[in-house]
């Protein structure tokens, strides 16, 4: 694998779990500011904008700054947030084929790949990791493109 699309990948993966955690964090960031902690809430914004999304925000925000991008934040976490969590719903699901049949009283018979269950779970399987990763880490990378351009512009030094 060259290095090119290994860093494709480690970038679409920090997207998939940034996207996730980017709306609860930001939230909890909120209660924070208003309950005047900020320089804990900027601590906790900023070390999920460095650790989970990889981003180089090196400037730590006034109070004003950093509640209007929280504030303007919301907005796209929630778009990423939902897209995510779909995304690595699918994941799960799909691998799980078997379980998913037991729990909603399905059959294999008439689904992809039936009527054998060993055919139904693999073309589901390889089906949920595939979309997962031609589609859904592409996707994660381009909304943690859109947060990264929404930080750097409501949180750069002015």
């Amino acid at each position: 694998m060259s290095d090119r699309a290994l860093a494709l990948g480690r970038a679409g993966l920090r997207g998939a779990v940034y996207a996730l955690v980017a709306l609860p964090v930001a939230l909890w960031c909120l209660v924070l500011v208003a309950a005047g902690r900020v320089r804990a809430a900027a601590a906790a914004r900023l070390r999920s904008l460095r650790r989970v999304a990889g981003l180089r925000i090196a400037a730590s925000p006034t109070r004003g700054r950093l509640a209007g991008h929280l504030l303007l934040s919301l907005p796209v976490d929630g778009v990423a947030l939902a897209v995510a969590g779909y995304l690595w719903l699918l994941l799960p699901m799909n691998l799980l084929y078997p379980l998913r049949l037991a729990v909603f009283d399905e059959s294999a018979r008439d689904s992809w790949g039936g009527p054998t269950l060993a055919g139904a779970w693999a073309v589901h399987a390889v089906g949920g990791v595939a979309v997962f990763v031609v589609a859904g880490l592409p996707i994660a990378a381009g909304l943690r493109g859109v947060q990264a351009w929404v930080a750097d512009r409501t949180l750069a030094s002015a």
